[in-house]
């Protein structure tokens, strides 16, 4: 039996993970798919290559399978896979600027699941596969589902909000996560933190956030900047950034996806669902999403409330950055943000409000996000007269510490809430979903039910909750990250090793 390698070439740390699991165990695994091929030298070179830069297009997937046929698919099947059609016509945004049609996409879908129906039929011996992360794109939601419907191991890295830590997960979906399982053999600081007294301050300096500004991490600690970077943030300062773009499109041309896998491709989903655009196209697609971003911003700054009177009771509902996978798939149905909005809002009780604050990188150029908000986006969460929208520029750590309570898909601002001793209502399964302190939600009934738990928890008792679940869960936590970035961020550097034994060492412990 083996098992498939999807992507890990992300990054150079994460496709050491892959070499190592093949160096460890080179018989387990049988397959990658990735948007890079690897060098010759490399162990995964011996594995067979699926190449993922095919697979945003119906034009281009019957390359990727070579030698194969769509399958056909028939009714009762497809009546196994509404929920995997709802997440991939949802999940082609981020891949599609110029949107396509809906009956083109739906095409396009079925023929895609009958690729991999074909490819899993002619490669019987795969009996599971291993995601680096959430599945977030169409092409590989819809191999999550099918591998799901097949009955294989399926396997995903997932991070949580403590620095440094993360899970292995089986699913993301309500219900039918699975992370519980205890690792032999790791080197997990965990296990020493929970038992001192001061546990909860431990874990308060531990925050994966806790030096983020405005929700990302300053570039100065992930890398040094080249004085070309310099001198274009120098210019955006001036106001030219749009001029920066130009000058970028003119030298480099659009960022499409190069279909056809090398040692030296990378990643491009941008622009991966659509034709290659020329220079031209390109900059008219600019120019586009420049004004929906200005309108963007224009409605919000004027719906906003300058001065928000934070004595009042309230919960903060911290909106997500779109488009993620924290939300998309995380949050299936709640990807759309507003029907979390409204059933908030009207299961909270008399005289509390909802403030709203949007996030800061939702204001900042990024194509993918193009169709994340509409023109009445924000106009239609006020139709509720309890709800407030407050200023990007107002600091979340003074919201999260005057609310009542704190609400999210699955962002790090219910785990910064528990931290500084706020209860959390959550709109997904996350991994601290299972916490005494925070809830997960469906519906309005239950959001009034968590309401009024959680708003009579004192602090100690919630400071009690994190501890308790710490405890609970140390076994099940991973001391490992799994990109580059969070590498150099959370780990000094004679400590990286001990990340990739880690990682590697749990993921063959969850495949044996």
């Amino acid at each position: 039996m083996s098992t498939i390698i999807c992507d890990f070439m992300g990054d150079s740390y994460t496709e050491n993970i892959a070499e190592r699991l093949c160096d460890l165990n080179s018989k387990k695994f049988s397959h990658i798919i990735s948007h890079r091929k690897p060098k010759k030298t490399s162990s995964l070179s011996n594995l067979n290559f699926m190449d993922a830069t095919l697979l945003y297009r119906h034009s281009s997937i019957s390359s990727a399978f070579q030698d194969t046929k769509s399958s056909s698919i028939s009714a009762e099947v497809a009546s196994k896979f509404s929920e995997c059609l709802f997440l991939f016509l949802s999940s082609m945004d981020r891949t599609t600027p110029i949107l396509q049609s809906v009956n083109a996409t739906q095409t396009f879908f079925w023929d895609l699941l009958g690729y991999y129906f074909s490819f899993f039929k002619k490669n019987k011996e795969i009996d599971s596969i291993i995601f680096d992360s959430i599945p977030h794109l169409p092409w590989n939601i819809c191999l999550f589902y099918v591998a799901k419907y097949l009955g294989l191991r399926v396997l995903i890295l997932r991070r949580t909000c403590i620095a440094g830590y993360m899970y292995i997960d089986e699913d993301f979906r309500p219900k039918k996560s699975n992370w519980k399982f205890m690792y032999k053999k790791l080197y997990n600081p965990m296990s020493t933190i929970i038992e001192k007294e001061n546990t909860f301050e431990t874990l308060k300096n531990l925050s994966f956030t806790k030096n983020q500004v405005k929700g990302q991490w300053p570039k100065d600690w992930i890398e040094k900047k080249q004085y070309f970077e310099i001198f274009l943030d120098f210019l955006r300062k001036l106001g030219l950034q749009n001029l920066i773009f130009f000058v970028r499109i003119f030298l480099y041309g659009p960022n499409n996806n190069v279909e056809g896998a090398t040692t030296d491709t990378s990643q491009r989903t941008s622009l991966a669902g659509i034709n290659p655009l020329n220079r031209w196209s390109y900059f008219k697609l600019h120019n586009n999403y420049l004004r929906i971003l200005k309108k963007q911003i224009k409605n919000y700054n004027k719906l906003k409330t300058s001065n928000i009177d934070l004595s009042k009771p309230y919960i903060y509902l911290a909106l997500h950055y779109q488009p993620e996978a924290s939300t998309l798939p995380e949050g299936m149905i709640f990807s759309d943000q507003l029907l979390i909005a409204r059933n908030l809002a009207e299961a909270l009780p008399k005289d509390w409000k909802l403030v709203i604050k949007e996030h800061p990188r939702q204001m900042t150029y990024d194509l993918r996000a193009m169709h994340a908000r509409n023109n009445i986006y924000y106009e239609n969460f006020l139709k509720n007269n309890n709800v407030i929208f407050a200023s990007t520029d107002l600091d979340q750590n003074l919201l999260i510490e005057k609310c009542k309570i704190t609400a999210t898909v699955s962002g790090s601002v219910g785990w910064e809430g528990l931290l500084k001793l706020k209860p959390s209502i959550l709109f997904s399964e996350n991994w601290h979903s299972r916490c005494n302190s925070s809830r997960y939600v469906s519906s309005k009934n239950e959001i009034e039910d968590a309401i009024n738990n959680l708003s009579n928890k004192t602090k100690e008792e919630i400071k009690s909750d994190v501890c308790l679940f710490i405890k609970e869960i140390s076994g099940y936590l991973i001391n490992a990250v799994y990109s580059k970035k969070h590498l150099q961020i959370f780990f000094k550097e004679s400590n990286q090793e001990k990340s990739l034994n880690n990682i590697t060492s749990a993921i063959l412990q969850r495949l044996d």
